[in-house]
C-alpha cells in the first residue's frame, strides 16, 4: 500500500542515518566515513532494509487497518440497531398512549 511505501522511505532514511551515526561515533576518520557510507549504500544493504521494513509496515499497517475499519463497522451496526430499537420503542410509546385516550 501507499502508506507501507511512505513508512519504508522514512524508516530505511532514519535507520540508514542512525546506523551511520552509530557506526561512526565521534572521532571517525574519513576513510572510516567512507567505508560507512558505502556499506550502507550497497545493495545487499539496501534491499535487505527495504524488504524487512517494507514488510513489517505491510503487516503492521494491514492488519491496523483492518481491525480500524472492523471497528467502524461494528459501530455503524450498534447505530443502525439503536435506530431500529428506538423506532420500535417509540411506536410502542405512541401505540400505548393511543390506546389510554378515550
Amino acid at each position: 500500500t501507499v502508506a507501507s511505501v511512505v513508512e519504508t522511505l522514512v524508516s530505511h532514511a532514519s535507520e540508514t542515518a542512525s546506523t551511520v551515526h552509530a557506526k561512526l561515533g565521534h572521532g571517525a576518520t574519513p576513510s572510516q566515513r567512507a567505508q560507512v557510507v558505502a556499506m550502507v549504500l550497497a545493495p545487499r544493504y539496501l534491499v535487505r532494509s527495504w524488504v524487512s521494513y517494507f514488510s513489517k509496515n505491510l503487516f503492521a499497517n494491514t492488519s491496523t487497518f483492518w481491525v480500524m475499519f472492523a471497528a467502524d463497522e461494528y459501530r455503524a451496526m450498534l447505530r443502525r440497531e439503536n435506530r431500529l430499537h428506538a423506532g420500535s420503542r417509540q411506536q410502542q410509546h405512541r401505540h400505548k398512549h393511543a390506546s389510554s385516550v378515550p
